[in-house]
């Protein structure tokens, strides 16, 4: 989990510029720009804008993919037009279904004279960017007669200045593909990936009210016992559904902090403070994801603030998780899972995974945890240290801790123990593909790392102690990249390994005799839910062979899959969420 220090004062919140030219004002780590030959492309894409005149002010963000990273909508509109009142801000939504985009900027009331939504990321046929995905909010000066881009960089916080300078910009910057062997483009599903003939049972969620939506899922939707939960980027809780006896997921409601949770790591602010930065939009209370722990109940984890004063009215600002834990029953709140207060004490050295509280029984949680290491905001101070430097082989010599065993009463560190896998090793990606998945079952529990296909078996007491490796998928060497050692320490070079590490695994499912396991496959570097590929693998325990394997496929052509999960009931049940139509659906999948 990423955690940034903010300052902010009672009386200046926003940025003042810092430097002289427009690129200062933009981020110094995330950049895009237009690619040759593309002019008639641009053309095309910003024809149906009503405007005024030619040019054109384009904000482009990913709905809901951050509170931190939208602060700056509430501002750029204003102070454009502040710096020139005839000037047209396109507000462009990308990485959502067009549903989901029209209201989230009907709920959200952010200004713009017009909309557009893009759905199936046809924004990379002209924009090439140095991370594999957009990871931020971008701001884009365009010339929609000549279908040049004057300007592009990443939004950062507005200030009046920079839109003034923005305004007054006339040069035309040049054209720029960054390298990357995929970036924009699209590359094979793997060869192995089986079809099968399938049966659905579509259930429809009930939509409480007019702008209900579901945006991107980023992180895994659970359900138990026709129970269904889900945290999406366009409400920013955790919503619950359960399944009625009509067939239909009627709501039952959400799980978000109470007001005592919302401020457990900030308990030394005082009420008036908390009322000024609400207002400001300074406090942040962002749902990751969801666990459903084996005595019934059910965790959500979620980022909290924790606020201090360091000076006199001038505050820090750092979010801090927590799994808050209700009764499945009711949703009633329970006694939420902390961390001890010292467990960010190596926050310089280390970096754990807090998106799960991996429970694994009364005692015992398992987190993912690395180095503070490329590509991490400031991995330039680790350059040549042999014990950060994922570029070096003594990196990987002198061991990559990537598993944390804690005590889940106390919140207390155990034990850290693991190495990455070998292929992450040679490749020299370092953590860059670790995403590690966990599940318990009956005192055992198998984990991995995601992207190479390898589970590893242990028990919940010693889970250092592999009893046996298994592998869900292997890894195609034709597909794998020489080692490019002039985009060491950049964004492109672990992009060029995403055909290889193309397959992760977002769900696992431990069984007495059976491993579950629910695999996304990319076959381009966009977000869109159209594109979404998942499929499904069945692991027999004795032998160790895949005896299932086929893809999830969509019922209709024309509805979103948004993603996909494993039920956690004694059998796994395999399902989808959707939308068609502007409804939305869960859909149970089975084999014919």
């Amino acid at each position: 989990m990423k955690r940034l220090l903010t300052l902010f004062s009672f009386i200046s919140i926003i940025s003042l510029a810092f430097g002289q030219s427009l690129e200062d004002y933009c981020s110094q780590h995330l950049h895009v720009a237009q690619k040759e030959g593309t002019d008639s492309i641009v053309r095309r894409y910003f024809a149906d804008v009503p405007s005024r005149g030619d040019t054109l002010y384009v904000a482009m963000y990913t709905p809901g993919l951050g509170p931190r990273l939208e602060m700056p909508l509430n501002f750029f509109h204003d102070y454009l037009k502040a710096a020139d009142p005839d000037a047209e801000m396109v507000l462009l939504s990308i990485n959502c279904g067009r549903d989901a985009g029209e209201k989230y900027w009907k709920r959200m009331g952010y200004k713009s004279d017009y909309q557009l939504y893009d759905t199936d990321g046809s924004y990379y046929d002209f924009l090439s960017f140095n991370s594999n995905v957009p990871l931020c909010s971008y701001v884009l000066k365009v010339d929609k007669r000549s279908g040049r881009i004057i300007f592009s960089g990443g939004l950062l916080e507005q200030s009046p200045e920079f839109c003034k300078a923005l305004v007054a910009e006339r040069d035309v910057r040049p054209y720029h593909t960054y390298p990357s062997t995929w970036q924009g483009g699209t590359f094979p599903l793997p060869g192995d990936i089986g079809e099968a003939d399938l049966s659905y049972d579509r259930h429809e969620l009930s939509q409480p009210d007019s702008l209900f939506a579901i945006g991107l899922v980023r992180y895994q939707p659970a359900m138990r016992g026709g129970n269904l939960y889900y945290n999406d980027d366009y409400s920013g809780v955790v919503q619950c559904f359960t399944l009625t006896e009509s067939g239909d997921m009627a709501r039952r409601g959400t799980i978000e902090p109470t007001d005592e949770e919302k401020y457990m790591y900030a308990t030394t602010l005082p009420r008036d403070a908390r009322g000024i930065f609400e207002q400001r939009g300074m406090l942040y209370w962002m749902a990751l994801g969801i666990s459903l722990l084996p005595d019934g109940r059910v965790g959500c984890v979620y980022d909290l603030p924790f606020v201090y004063e360091e000076s006199e009215s001038s505050y820090a600002f750092w979010n801090f998780p927590a799994m808050l834990v209700r009764d499945e029953a009711d949703l009633s709140p329970r006694e939420p899972v902390l961390l001890d207060d010292h467990f960010f004490d190596d926050v310089d050295e280390v970096e754990s995974n807090f998106s799960y509280f991996n429970i694994l029984d009364s005692a015992r949680m398992l987190f993912g945890m690395k180095k503070q290491s490329w590509p991490v905001d400031g991995f330039e101070d680790y350059t040549g240290d042999p014990d950060h430097d994922v570029f070096m082989d003594e990196f990987y010599e002198r061991g990559t801790p990537c598993m944390e065993l804690v005590d889940a009463r106390t919140g207390k560190s155990v034990r850290r123990f693991g190495n990455l896998p070998e292929a992450l090793a040679e490749t020299k990606t370092g953590y860059y593909f670790f995403t590690p998945t966990v599940h318990s079952h009956d005192g055992e529990v198998v984990y991995s790392d995601s992207h190479t296909g390898e589970l590893l078996l242990a028990d919940n007491a010693t889970p250092w102690d592999v009893k046996r490796t298994y592998r869900a998928f292997a890894l195609d060497p034709e597909r794998k990249p020489e080692i490019d050692t002039a985009k060491f320490y950049t964004l492109e070079y672990g992009s060029d390994y995403a055909p290889y590490f193309c397959r992760r695994i977002m769900c696992l499912r431990l069984t007495d005799d059976k491993i579950h396991v629910l695999v996304n496959v990319s076959y381009s570097n966009t977000l869109t839910v159209k594109e979404s590929v998942y499929e499904y693998r069945v692991i027999d325990r004795r032998s160790g062979e895949v005896e299932t394997s086929f893809r999830v496929g969509k019922e209709f052509d024309d509805e979103y899959m948004i993603a996909a999960g494993l039920s956690d009931d004694e059998e796994p049940v395999l399902f989808y969420l959707s939308e068609r139509g502007g409804r939305y659906y869960m859909t149970e999948v089975s084999q014919i």
